[in-house]
């Protein structure tokens, strides 16, 4: 038996690559052909579409999605690939933005920049793995727990305090 700490991790590429590969000969498709499909698939998000795009009739599309390794594979990696694109595309978005606040930061009401403030605190906690996130219950216990022990000692003084409804 191998051991697989030895054996490193495959890429999601390596994968489907590795998929595609094992797909035995006498198809009258090649696996481009194959890569493409499940490609668009991900893009288009259509089974029908993939059809008409690729020429790839739906039920042999159909047949692939649902009992073949590979195509999981395939997905898999061009979901991955998308992934790290979006995520580029925001960090730049989020340093873009950055930039133009901090630019602008001194022309803002005090309103404008204390949502600008209080918007980047709380992405940087969320950043930094901390609650960003504070519930009423928290308050509302918080205020309950400080008003039940100033009764306590207003309890253990003897005080008695009088209100008026006028």
């Amino acid at each position: 038996m191998a051991n697989t700490a030895d054996k490193p991790e495959l890429t999601p590429h390596e994968i489907a690559e590795q998929s595609l590969s094992e797909i035995g000969g006498g198809s009258q498709y090649s696996n481009d052909q194959r890569r493409e499909a499940a490609t668009l698939y991900v893009l288009l998000g259509n089974q029908a579409r993939v059809s008409d795009q690729t020429g790839i009739p739906e039920n042999t599309l159909q047949e692939w999605r649902t009992k073949s390794g590979w195509w999981d594979d395939v997905t898999t990696e061009v979901r991955s690939q998308k992934d790290d694109e979006i995520k580029a595309n925001f960090d730049q978005l989020v340093r873009e933005g950055q930039r133009v606040a901090l630019e602008k930061i001194n022309e803002c009401s005090a309103k404008d920049a204390v949502v600008i403030a209080g918007i980047s605190a709380d992405k940087r906690r969320t950043m930094d793995g901390l609650s960003n996130n504070i519930k009423g219950d928290q308050i509302t216990g918080g205020i309950l727990n400080a008003l039940e022990a100033l009764s306590d000692k207003l309890d253990a003084g003897n005080e008695k305090r009088v209100v008026s409804d006028q």
